[in-house]
């Protein structure tokens, strides 16, 4: 847009604007017929810190909102709706890392979703933890598991079967297996099986070479 001010029926991010409501000087409220959020002159953009500054000062209203309720509470407190603490509650809960770097404080645990996330999966990269899970019927669940929960191609899988009341108990990022459940001699199996699969391609070729000899003869 070549201005900063949004205008109906012009085209941001998400669409072309239906609707466009002023909060403060140089700060709007925008939606479109999908998705909408805060849009920040050039002015206020500036002087959002860059390490969570948004292009052309839009931020989405799922999370990025609370960043300029924030950052310009004693521009936005006079509205109705405006709540400080839910707007730091939102920052702190999705954007941690930029969080701490502004505020100078160490969030806890239990209070931002996505650093909790990210330290279950630092704690438990070497665990096998469960990506896929499919009900047996019978109390028991077959769960297919990886190790640290990656899920990139080629990532070395483990199937196996729990108890349906373990499943149910599983943390709020997934089900670390325990020692009792880990397929006995998993990787053993997998190497065996491989170099299983090796003699019994040679035997093939010295089953094909004989077969070709005696032909010859």
């Amino acid at each position: 847009m070549r201005t900063s001010e949004p205008r109906k029926g012009q085209r941001c991010l998400w669409g072309d604007i239906q609707c466009v409501e002023k909060l403060a000087n140089g700060v709007w409220t925008v939606s479109t017929a999908s998705h909408g959020g805060i849009k920040l002159d050039r002015k206020h953009n500036a002087k959002v810190p860059e390490y969570i500054r948004q292009i052309g000062g839009w931020y989405e209203e799922d999370c990025e909102w609370a960043i300029p309720f924030v950052l310009f509470r004693d521009e936005l407190q006079h509205l109705h709706k405006y709540d400080y603490d839910e707007a730091i509650q939102c920052f702190r809960s999705w954007f941690p890392n930029q969080y701490e770097m502004w505020s100078g404080e160490i969030i806890p645990p239990g209070v931002s979703v996505i650093k909790d996330e990210y330290t279950f999966y630092q704690n438990h990269q070497n665990d096998w933890i469960v990506i896929s899970a499919i009900g047996q019927g019978n109390d028991e669940v077959a769960v297919t598991a990886t190790r640290g929960g990656s899920r990139h191609p080629g990532t070395k899988r483990m199937e196996t079967v729990v108890p349906k009341t373990v499943y149910d108990k599983r943390g709020r990022f997934g089900m670390v297996l325990g020692k009792e459940y880990l397929v006995p001699n998993f990787s053993a199996k997998k190497k065996n099986n491989a170099n299983n699969g090796q003699t019994r391609t040679k035997q093939n070729e010295k089953n094909h070479n004989q077969c070709c000899s005696e032909r010859g003869k």
